[in-house]
């Protein structure tokens, strides 16, 4: 196995956002649309943690890739600082997801409140 490449985000946590906020909520209030979005954010943060960094640590552990890269001349900490990156940058692209849709939102709401 060469190399393990960078998970994509999961839609999930921003497509729950925008059902659960957006679509099916009846009055969404600021206050509301602000809470789910922390809520949907530390839920799109939590998936890259998990099972990102998590679980893949432990499935490579348990394949034996662990004992192999220990012969290589990579040092133990950047095998351990390049996971923890590409778990970042995948949790900072579902964040990223989740911030347009509520800006997309946001910019829907005051187009329809200014026509009213």
């Amino acid at each position: 196995m060469p190399g393990t490449p960078l998970s994509a985000p999961q839609p999930t946590p921003a497509a729950f956002f925008g059902l659960f906020t957006l679509a099916v909520a009846r009055w969404p209030s600021p206050t509301y649309a602000a809470a789910t979005l922390a809520v949907y954010g530390v839920f799109a943060a939590t998936g890259p943690a998990l099972f990102g960094f998590g679980a893949g640590v432990v499935m490579r552990r348990e394949k034996g890739l662990i004992e192999l890269k220990r012969v290589s001349p990579m040092p133990a900490r950047a095998y351990v600082a390049a996971t923890l990156v590409a778990a970042v940058a995948t949790t900072a692209l579902a964040l990223a997801l989740i911030d347009a849709l509520a800006l997309i939102a946001a910019c829907g709401c005051r187009r329809a409140a200014g026509r009213r």
